[in-house]
C-alpha cells in the first residue's frame, strides 16, 4: 500500500457563516492490502482500556470517539474519498481497522454544528453540554465561567 498527502491542509468552508473547518490529514492509502480505492486515512492511538471499549462499543463509545466521527466526516467531505481508520492499542501494538464507505453526518449537520460553535464564540461562552476535558484548546472560556459560577472543574 501507498501513503501519501501525509499533513496535508483540507478545508470545509461555510460561506454563509463565514466560518473555515480546517484539518490536516493523517494520509490518503491506497493498495490492495486494505482498500484498492484511495481513502482517507486516520490514525488513533488509545490506551489499553480505550482500545478494550472501542473493540467492543465501536463507532457508539462514547467520549472522544464521538469527536472522531466528526473530523472524519469533514475529511471525507473535504476530500471527497471515503475513509479508512487504524486504531493502534499503544500498550501492545494491536490494530483495529474500521472501513467507512460514507460519513457519519451529513454536510448539513456539520454546518450546523460550525453554526452552533460560531454563535458561541461570537457570544463568548461555552455551551452546557461542554464536557470541558483534557484536550480542550478553550480552557480560558471555562475558567472565566468558573470564576462567575464555580461549574467548571
Amino acid at each position: 500500500c501507498t501513503v501519501t498527502r501525509c499533513q496535508e491542509e483540507v478545508n470545509l468552508y461555510f460561506p454563509d457563516q463565514d466560518v473555515l473547518v480546517q484539518g490536516h490529514l493523517d494520509g490518503v492509502i491506497a493498495g490492495e492490502q486494505y482498500h484498492p480505492e484511495p481513502r482517507v486515512l486516520e490514525v488513533k492511538s488509545m490506551s489499553q482500556d480505550a482500545f478494550t471499549a472501542f473493540s467492543v462499543k465501536g463507532w457508539d463509545m462514547p467520549g472522544l470517539v464521538q469527536r472522531y466521527r466528526w473530523q472524519i466526516s469533514a475529511y471525507m467531505y473535504s476530500t471527497g474519498l471515503p475513509a479508512f481508520l487504524v486504531a493502534k492499542n499503544r500498550n501492545n501494538g494491536e490494530l483495529l481497522h474500521h472501513h467507512l464507505e460514507e460519513p457519519f453526518f451529513t454536510m448539513r449537520q456539520i454546518r450546523d454544528r460550525v453554526g452552533l460553535i460560531a454563535q458561541h464564540v461570537s457570544d463568548g461562552d461555552i455551551p452546557a453540554d461542554c464536557d470541558r476535558d483534557f484536550w480542550c484548546n478553550y480552557k480560558h472560556l471555562c475558567q472565566a465561567e468558573n470564576q462567575r459560577s464555580e461549574q467548571c472543574p
